[in-house]
């Protein structure tokens, strides 16, 4: 359900009390509002959680945007951010958030129902990546096959499918090649015109 995502907004001038935040509470279950080093430290300990960020690019006396998306996507490329910003960015420093992986942009002068229907439709994207994917596969799996081991890793740890998601979600070292894996994996088999994987 896409009120079960977290949405943190990362910016240095921005209240709790603001009624985007206010709204964006009627719709989902955690909004937080916090400064990029501490934003940082509450990703890493809800990893397993589905999450949307809305991030500021322009953060005197802290982290600035490029600097935070770059420690988010050292720790996982399935969480959406959206670029929130009043400074409007020469075409340059954009094509680093977007070779980062930013999911959108949208001025904080927007209305807030533009910026709530934003965030909702890249909820409902997110829905749809590859750890739903995996998990709808796995749980048409019958229960012995979900559980016994199904791939070695180069460590020599074996996994299970039920562990294999964990990992994903989690987005753990293994988690993160087992992603990387899948999706070079089903870009490779669509380029050779398959259409089923």
């Amino acid at each position: 359900d896409t009120k079960d995502f977290l949405i943190i907004i990362i910016d240095d001038d921005f209240s709790s009390s603001d009624p985007l935040v206010v709204k964006l509470k009627e719709i989902y279950n955690d909004v937080q509002v916090l400064l990029p080093e501490e934003a940082l430290i509450y990703i890493r300990e809800n990893l397993n959680h589905p999450m949307i960020i809305l991030l500021d690019i322009n953060m005197p006396h802290h982290l600035d945007g490029h600097q935070v998306l770059e420690e988010i996507r050292n720790r996982s490329y399935l969480i959406p951010v959206i670029i929130f910003t009043a400074v409007q960015e020469e075409e340059e420093t954009f094509s680093d958030f977007i070779n980062n992986k930013a999911s959108g942009f949208i001025s904080k002068d927007e209305s807030s129902q533009n910026i709530i229907a934003l965030v909702n439709k890249i909820a409902l994207e997110a829905q749809n990546n590859i750890d739903n994917a995996l998990e709808d596969w796995i749980e048409k799996q019958p229960d012995d096959v979900k559980n016994k081991p199904f791939m070695l890793a180069s460590d020599g740890k074996t996994y299970s499918l039920n562990q294999l998601l964990t990992e994903i979600r989690l987005q753990t070292e293994i988690g993160q090649s087992m992603s990387g894996k899948i999706l070079k994996l089903s870009i490779d088999l669509l380029s050779r015109g398959k259409k089923e994987i």
